[in-house]
């Protein structure tokens, strides 16, 4: 069986449908084990075909591969390339890989679409949470809340959990899960990728909050929440998400709105917050402010979080 025809396939007309791209595999010998081929401008020709002329053909394959776009990855995310945080963060000298994050904190609406989802599969997220309106941030969700709730999100997308406690899926109880570091689905970012991602990754130009050496011009906080007549915390200080500037990387809130939860225990029982909240002062919502709450079933009105996955797809 030859591949070879498929090579005459124009990359224009099938990416232009936007719905899906292509990968050029090459494998040796009889079809079994694909590697993908590096593809530059010299392999096509003028009316942008794949020029089969410039491939070897003796006793090997070639095939184009058909992705469908990764709605997350494409959409709701940034690809952020890894590096080193600086000196200044508590963190300096910490180096993450590339990772993709959530340009915005889930929100409410989001939060109830899984989570009816999630509840009909035997995950214990019934009555969970709450937000002033559907595109403001979640909140009252504890951290183990939240794995769980990735988990059932990463079902719902057709990823792989990332969350297990032995062999089976975390969906119940208040639980330290392991990491399956293999799949592809849905989790918290750690806080040295947090930070790096509020930062603006590789393209930082080194400011104090979030997008803005101006935090009313970068979320929302104690000043500009309405938080100083709010007397019981219920919350009204949230706002909807992706009002305030963006980051370098095209990031919303990552100062302010609403504490955002990461992956990394601290001491039993204790896990990393950051960002700031709606509640709090201007502080507590700068990019190298590190918080810490008890995880254990404990909600809080000011926190929340944001998603994150491996940049591959």
């Amino acid at each position: 069986m030859r591949y070879l025809p498929v090579l005459l396939l124009t990359a224009t007309s099938v990416l232009a449908a936007d719905r899906v791209y292509l990968t050029l595999e090459q494998s040796t010998g009889n079809p079994g084990t694909w590697q993908a081929v590096t593809m530059t401008s010299d392999m096509l020709t003028a009316d942008g075909r794949i020029d089969g002329g410039v491939f070897d053909t003796n006793n090997k394959f070639y095939r184009l591969k058909i992705h469908t776009p990764d709605p997350f990855l494409r959409e709701a995310a940034v690809i952020v390339q890894g590096g080193t945080l600086p000196v200044g963060s508590e963190l300096a000298g910490q180096t993450v890989g590339a990772f993709a994050i959530a340009k915005s904190e889930v929100t409410w609406d989001e939060w109830q679409r899984v989570r009816t989802f999630a509840i009909a599969r035997g995950y214990d997220l019934a009555g969970i949470g709450t937000a002033s309106s559907g595109n403001d941030p979640v909140r009252e969700v504890s951290w183990c809340d939240v794995l769980k709730w990735c988990n059932a999100k990463s079902e719902m997308d057709g990823t792989v959990p990332v969350y297990r406690v032995g062999d089976t899926i975390y969906k119940t109880g208040q639980s330290e899960p392991i990491v399956d570091a293999d799949a592809n689905g849905y989790r918290l970012p750690t806080e040295a990728e947090w930070e790096w991602a509020a930062r603006g990754g590789v393209n930082s130009q080194g400011r104090i909050y979030s997008g803005s050496n101006d935090l009313n011009a970068a979320g929302w906080y104690w000043d500009n929440s309405g938080g100083a007549t709010v007397i019981i915390y219920d919350g009204h200080g949230t706002r909807p998400v992706a009002q305030k500037a963006a980051n370098e990387l095209g990031l919303f809130d990552m100062s302010g709105n609403v504490f955002e939860w990461c992956f990394d225990s601290v001491v039993q029982d204790f896990h990393r917050i950051r960002g700031g909240s709606w509640f709090s002062n201007a502080s507590a919502c700068r990019v190298t402010d590190r918080s810490l709450y008890d995880y254990a079933g404990s909600r809080y009105t000011y926190i929340g979080f944001r998603l994150a996955r491996r940049s591959g797809i």
